[in-house]
């Protein structure tokens, strides 16, 4: 891929487009890439000839970011449940706790 695709790519990200629901999924996710891959031509100072290395490190990134946002959110349901385990097993230590105590005060008393 030219650097000139790159750029035509770049535009087609910003430019608006009609598409259906199903194939605008799609576009997205390549104008993701397509933008990110731009991102890293330039950051290597425009040099040419590295075109799909661009693109496979760009494609890399983006889907690690959308595998990591599902996971993140499964690792905070699993730890809320977890928390909320763990308090209810705390509540009942002070229950017993308070019982047992209350049962010391009536056999001193």
């Amino acid at each position: 891929m030219k650097v000139k695709n790159l750029i035509q790519e770049r535009d087609a990200c910003t430019a608006p487009t009609v598409t259906d629901s199903s194939k605008g999924s799609d576009d997205q996710h390549h104008q993701r890439i397509a933008a990110a891959a731009f991102a890293l031509y330039e950051q290597r100072g425009r040099h040419d000839g590295h075109d799909l290395d661009d693109w496979l490190a760009a494609e890399q990134q983006i889907l690690l970011i959308d595998v990591s946002k599902p996971f993140g959110v499964v690792q905070g349901t699993n730890r809320e449940a977890r928390l909320q385990r763990e308090n209810a097993r705390l509540r009942r230590l002070v229950g017993e706790l308070i019982l047992e105590l209350k049962n010391d005060e009536e056999v001193w008393a």
